[in-house]
């Protein structure tokens, strides 16, 4: 009795730590699903941003799947799938959001990396 609830226990953090690490993978290989909205009609933009997602989606498969392995357990594998599977549709969303509203930021606001320095909160639209 005891050893079975250890193995949900673990079995949880395996779920957690692979949902998370999913969701990670996305911050190391992506920017802002706002990015993703605001550069959806930029067509260089918008292509990298395709690459990206898949690129994310197979390492975090393939890492969901190493772990797997590792713990005798399919809950990092299932971690990582919904994960990944949430992160891929916050993306797509953005990006559809983008190329309805026919945004291209960084083209219209003339983007140079001045923005890096404009204070939180500040109207950075384009006009």
């Amino acid at each position: 009795m005891m050893l079975g609830r250890m193995r949900r226990g673990l079995g949880a953090l395996y779920f957690e730590g692979g949902f998370f690490g999913a969701l990670a993978s996305f911050s190391t290989f992506m920017s802002s699903p706002w990015t993703i909205e605001r550069t959806a009609s930029a067509p260089d933009a918008s292509e990298a941003t395709q690459k990206y997602v898949w690129l994310a989606h197979v390492t975090n498969l393939a890492a969901g799947a190493f772990v797997s392995l590792l713990a005798r357990s399919l809950a990092p594998l299932a971690g990582t799938a919904t994960g990944t599977a949430y992160m891929h549709y916050v993306y797509k969303y953005s990006r559809r959001c983008g190329l309805e509203k026919g945004v291209d930021w960084w083209g219209q606001s003339g983007f140079s990396g001045a923005a890096a320095s404009v204070s939180v909160g500040a109207d950075v639209r384009p006009r």
